[in-house]
């Protein structure tokens, strides 16, 4: 199976293998071809950890990683069974500071690949400005997929307030600071992007 990457950005190269592998068959491979150095290491390291050799080869400005699936099982779909006790907590529109522009864009695709991951966080708590992106954002789809997951999406009721946002909730549901104060304590790390 060839997967034509170039011009992607990470981490969408990587997704694409990692469901690619799980579709094929053992002793089956998956070409991935892209224009940028980041995404072969990323895929090299995701192939070995999943115990498939892979094989790069420059072509051009291009890369070719072509993975061989063995024996080893992939990783299933995340479950229930996979979320641990770490929260992700988002009090803003953008991930990091810096350009906002860029800023956004990177939360938006944080956001989609906490879909794609094996392990998923045990709540995903948006307060503050954070709070916008339950109501009225792109990322509604992924947060609802997140939520369908078995994580729990929760949004600070005195912010939805604040921002004239209290009937606009599109995911998740409304929850307090003594809530979300209890979760933050109690997990097992707090992720902010």
């Amino acid at each position: 199976m060839l997967l034509d990457c170039l011009g992607e950005a990470c981490p969408m190269p990587i997704i694409k293998a990692k469901n690619a592998l799980k579709e094929i068959g053992e002793d089956g491979v998956v070409s991935v071809l892209t224009d940028n150095i980041e995404s072969v290491e990323n895929i090299e390291k995701m192939a070995r950890a999943a115990g498939c050799p892979c094989v790069i080869e420059k072509s051009g400005e291009n890369y070719v990683i072509s993975i061989t699936k063995g024996t080893g099982e992939m990783a299933p779909k995340t479950s229930k069974e996979n979320i641990n006790d770490a929260v992700v907590v988002i009090s803003s529109l953008c991930m990091g500071n810096g350009n906002d522009e860029l800023g956004a864009a990177l939360l938006k695709t944080f956001i989609y690949t906490l879909t794609e991951l094996d392990v998923l966080p045990k709540a995903l708590i948006f307060y503050n400005e954070g709070v916008i992106l339950a109501c009225e954002s792109s990322s509604i789809g992924d947060i609802n997929t997140l939520r369908e997951m078995g994580v729990d999406v929760l949004s600070c009721g005195a912010c939805l307030e604040y921002y004239g946002l209290t009937n606009s909730l599109k995911t998740g549901r409304v929850s307090n600071m003594y809530e979300i104060a209890g979760m933050m304590i109690n997990a097992s790390g707090i992720i902010k992007p």
